[in-house]
């Protein structure tokens, strides 16, 4: 991974200095883009991804980079990671043992979520904001109006969340 940072950071020097990059829109090309992507929704979904937060928002850069003038991958990206469903279990249907007299679990409770700390949002959020950001606030509007207008209840939520975070500022 620290290979493909590098290369992506002499390629975006060496256009600074005006000399001519050219990214070929090749089958490697494609297949890192994709290789990253997967990468992104594994780290993600798995049970101990906050080992991986770091690891993903890197991820999510170097697919920026890599992606067309439109960041039609990092969109579809985000817009996958926001239809992960939530993970709720609830624990009103777990037996206990009477003798036991210990805090009783609550009704309902959220694990794994991508999204929030205990502080508020996580680092995944932000990192994911600033990117729909830089598209511009329109154009980042637009994109998650879209997305709330689709059926899927959890894109719609996550859609929302951040429509309203952008309101905050």
């Amino acid at each position: 991974m620290i290979t493909i940072q590098e290369a992506i950071t002499r390629v975006k020097d060496l256009a600074k200095i005006g000399l001519p990059v050219t990214v070929p829109k090749s089958r490697l090309n494609k297949e890192l883009v994709r290789s990253v992507r997967k990468a992104i929704v594994v780290l993600t979904a798995s049970e101990c991804y906050l080992m991986y937060e770091r690891i993903i928002i890197k991820l999510l850069r170097i697919l920026r980079d890599l992606d067309d003038d439109k960041k039609t991958c990092l969109l579809r990206t985000l817009k996958d990671l926001m239809k992960r469903p939530c993970k709720k279990t609830d624990f009103s249907t777990v037996e206990r043992h009477i003798s036991d007299d210990g805090p009783r679990p609550s009704r309902e409770q959220e694990f794994n979520d991508i999204w929030h700390a205990s502080e508020g949002y996580s680092d995944l959020f932000k990192a994911v904001y600033a990117m729909l950001e830089k598209l511009g606030k329109e154009r980042m509007r637009t994109i998650l109006l879209n997305w709330i207008a689709h059926g899927e209840n959890n894109l719609r939520y996550e859609a929302r969340m951040f429509l309203s975070h952008s309101y905050r500022k």
